[in-house]
């Protein structure tokens, strides 16, 4: 009897078993489902929460974009850094083919020991030069990736420390490269035994007359002001005044150019750049206005506005230049050519024109669809006999 209640009891563990290892199977399946499901719980939090959510993920983008550029720059330091020591190389392999003509004529030989001994001094001088030139552009691309990754976390909406990096980036490789190639150009004349103090003074008085010149002092003055007060920065589109308007594609301490519509290159001397108005600094807006007709329900041109706003807000390919809801400001303005309704909507910079043509195109089309009428300009012609 206990050798049967022994095989039963054995049988049912049996049959346990395989109904465990099912159940594993169906809660290995479950898995991803319940990660999803506590995913959407992380997002279904306060909005405060919400709020830390969102600025972490926005400073992570920052970060990795700031990372990504900062590798391209290093990749183009590299590149350049390559393709002037081939230069250099070239150059060597040049003087030791003359070196070795110069050798062939007994009468010219002893030149040709005073050419090499002035060409790789030269050489080794340029090189070092060159090196410490690249190491430079490194440790200012570096220094401001981290500069700027950090001031990001201040203000995680902005993209402004990232134009402002690439503004500061581009100038100060410039300056060091001129001063480099300046203090490269005076070494070399005197490696080649030419009197120093005799060019140093004619060197410097010439220096002296050029910077000093009232213009190019103005320039660098005011380029300095710019770059430190951060009226704009590459990217930028900007108006001077004056038909000076568009995006700033180089800037350094003498003169500013803009790229217009129409594909024309503005350049524009710093000291001449008095006010400016920046229309993508930090973020931007669309100042939208329509007329409505006289005869036309406004709360529901409103209600509309508003609705249209919300939808385009919650589409994907446009929620992510959205800063906030959109503000209905109200009825502006009325008079005998209609209703002036206002709506503002805040964007990231540089993203208020395509916004703003987008949500034209869609109150149009929403308007058409329910009937109301846009203003049209009229008068009331009384006739007294």
């Amino acid at each position: 009897m206990s050798d049967t209640e022994d095989s039963s009891e054995s049988r049912e563990d049996n049959r346990a078993e395989p109904e465990d290892t099912e159940g594993e199977k169906v809660e290995t399946k479950l898995l991803p489902s319940l990660m999803l499901t506590k995913l959407l719980k992380l997002f279904q939090k306060k909005p405060q929460e919400q709020d830390w959510l969102a600025a972490n993920f926005n400073i992570t983008a920052t970060k990795k974009l700031l990372e990504h550029q900062t590798l391209i720059k290093q990749k183009r330091n590299i590149c350049q850094l390559f393709l002037r020591l081939m230069l250099i190389l070239e150059l060597l392999l040049l003087a030791v083919g003359l070196t070795i003509i110069l050798c062939i004529f007994p009468q010219i030989r002893f030149f040709s020991i005073y050419l090499i001994e002035k060409t790789l001094t030269i050489i080794l001088l340029w090189t070092g030069l060159t090196l410490i030139d690249k190491l430079g552009s490194f440790a200012i691309d570096s220094v401001l990736n981290r500069w700027a990754t950090e001031a990001q976390l201040a203000n995680t909406d902005s993209n402004r420390y990232t134009l402002r990096a690439n503004t500061y980036s581009t100038v100060l490789k410039r300056n060091k490269t001129f001063f480099t190639t300046i203090l490269g150009l005076y070494l070399s004349i005197w490696l080649l035994g030419f009197n120093p103090s005799v060019l140093a003074s004619a060197g410097f008085a010439a220096v002296a007359v050029a910077f000093l010149s009232r213009s190019l002092l103005e320039d660098a003055l005011r380029g300095i002001v710019i770059l430190s007060t951060d009226r704009y920065a590459l990217g930028d589109v900007v108006n001077f005044g004056g038909g000076m308007e568009g995006a700033v594609e180089e800037i350094n301490l003498f003169i500013t150019s803009l790229r217009n519509l129409d594909g024309q290159l503005i350049s524009i001397p710093n000291r001449k750049i008095e006010s400016v108005i920046n229309n993508t600094k930090n973020w931007s807006r669309v100042n939208f206005t329509i007329r409505i007709a006289w005869n036309e329900d406004i709360n529901q041109a409103i209600e509309i506005m508003t609705q249209v706003a919300a939808k385009m807000q919650g589409d994907p390919l446009w929620e992510d230049k959205f800063l906030e809801p959109a503000e209905i400001l109200g009825v502006e303005e009325i008079s005998n050519e209609g209703i002036l309704i206002r709506l503002l909507i805040k964007t990231q910079p540089s993203q208020q024109w395509s916004v703003g043509r987008e949500f034209r195109l869609r109150v149009k089309q929403t308007l058409d669809e329910v009937g109301i009428a846009v203003a049209l300009p009229h008068h009331k012609i009384s006739v007294v006999s």
